[in-house]
């Protein structure tokens, strides 16, 4: 009889401890669904009022995104009329100030460059999300049709979190090209790299589904990843590429992190290389 209340009590002690251990789960899974989105945006804000234009040739701008959001962004006009222009999704971090040495290697070959700051960032008014970045995106094409800008005259760049932004772009449009530098197959799967107890495809808002638009896409298509990426993993890249319809061109880049690919000695062959393909 004591062997058997021993054993009923030790299952009881053993379901309580189960039952902790559910409530906690649910109690994190809550949490994550709760603040996920401060875990995937750092934007810098900028409370002074716009800049304006030191230049003919370079100018910042505002226009309303399509749910009426400000948003803004940096127009670096072409050299030559009908010259690529670059349009760059950037990455989670910063604003279109701390991001505009990154369109140095295309400006100095002459192309035009539009750097977005999507809704949340620099001036741009209300707060990051996938639906309306991607709105913000759209609004920012139109508006370069709008001063004599086709799709078909635009290379878009996507970076890390930009890459959900510049796939989107180029799937089933007529753009000139796509670059990809550290981009993910989808959030949910870098979510999961990191954190695979979650359940990341249940609670995420924000998907930016790479793998998904990826076979949509018709141009050219440039990815660039480190192989020592520690937040988005190699295999990303090799899963990425083997999704296009023709095969991209892949540059790895021997021990660069995620960070610092642009730094990579060969970075900038690599976009001429590229870039040489298009003519």
């Amino acid at each position: 009889m004591a062997a058997r209340q021993g054993g009923r009590a030790g299952l009881r002690l053993v379901m309580r401890l189960l039952v902790g251990l559910a409530v906690l789960y649910l109690l994190l899974v809550s949490a994550a669904f709760v603040l996920q989105r401060k875990f995937i945006y750092f934007p810098v804000r900028l409370e002074e009022p716009l800049q304006r234009s030191t230049s003919p040739t370079e100018q910042f701008v505002a226009f309303p995104s399509t749910d009426g959001t400000r948003v803004t962004g940096l127009f670096l006009h072409p050299k030559d009329h009908g010259a690529p222009v670059v349009f760059v999704a950037h990455g989670n971090a910063g604003n279109i100030l701390t991001w505009r040495p990154f369109l140095a290697p295309f400006t100095q070959r002459g192309y035009g460059a539009f750097l977005l700051d999507p809704r949340g960032y620099g001036w741009s008014e209300g707060t990051p999300g996938e639906e309306g970045w991607h709105q913000d995106a759209g609004a920012a094409v139109a508006w370069l049709a709008s001063q004599g800008v086709p799709q078909s005259q635009l290379i878009v760049v996507g970076v890390s979190i930009g890459s959900g932004l510049a796939v989107a772009l180029a799937a089933g449009k007529p753009v000139r090209a796509l670059i990809l530098q550290s981009a993910f197959t989808s959030l949910a799967d870098v979510a999961s790299d990191h954190i695979p107890l979650m359940p990341w495809r249940l609670i995420l808002r924000d998907r930016f589904d790479n793998l998904a638009a990826a076979p949509r896409v018709r141009c050219p298509v440039l990815l660039l990843h480190g192989t020592s990426d520690r937040i988005v993993p190699l295999e990303h890249a090799r899963r990425l590429a083997a999704a296009f319809p023709s095969p991209p061109m892949l540059r790895l880049a021997p021990g660069s992190d995620h960070n610092d690919l642009s730094d990579w000695p060969g970075y900038k062959g690599a976009l001429e290389e590229f870039l040489g393909t298009l003519r």
